[in-house]
């Protein structure tokens, strides 16, 4: 259900929002040991903070029935599914086009790593304007992503995506990249 559980992290505290509810409704959370929770608990002891929406009904309820969902669709084994395939997808791209310099990721947080030269890792110049081009190609395409920063593309689709809606992904990055290395 964690992502740090691939790593058998136990946290002393940890926060969750928008997985929660999937971005429905504005939802927070904090979970805790129950020795550190202790200290926040009982007539003398409570955090002393405002909490503007704390408990509210519609977002609550959207939480519940959304980590019901997640459950009874059993969508954590469906990421490891379709992230496994997506990231074998996304290798292939990888093979394909030389400016990409790794293809990773965990389930569906996956990315891929966009650079000048694969066997150094070295970034494009800024001037080059890589990620506004891969950024054009993709809205042309239909697609929502963004390449950013030394240019990673972050792609975190809905647990419910099939091989298809994946299969369709990767032909419209696959052509955005084309485009690119046309340049």
């Amino acid at each position: 259900m964690f992502g740090i559980e691939h790593w058998d992290v136990v946290p002393d505290i940890m926060t969750l929002a928008k997985g929660m509810c999937s971005s429905y409704v504005p939802l927070g959370a904090t979970i805790a040991r129950q020795e550190i929770a202790d200290e926040f608990a009982g007539e003398d002891k409570f955090l002393r903070h405002v909490f503007t929406f704390s408990g509210h009904p519609v977002a609550t309820t959207a939480g519940l029935k959304n980590i019901e969902i997640i459950e009874r669709e059993a969508l954590v084994n469906r990421a490891i599914e379709m992230g496994d395939y997506f990231k074998g997808r996304l290798g292939e791209l990888r093979k394909k086009h030389s400016i990409v310099g790794d293809a990773r990721g965990i389930g569906l947080l996956l990315c891929l790593e966009i650079v000048a030269d694969r066997n150094t890792k070295a970034p494009f110049p800024r001037e080059a304007k890589v990620s506004e081009k891969l950024n054009a190609g993709f809205k042309k395409r239909g697609l929502i992503l963004r390449a950013h920063g030394d240019i990673i593309v972050n792609m975190s689709p809905p647990l419910c995506i099939t091989k298809d809606e994946i299969d369709e992904i990767v032909t419209a990055v696959d052509g955005s990249l084309a485009d690119v290395e046309k340049e």
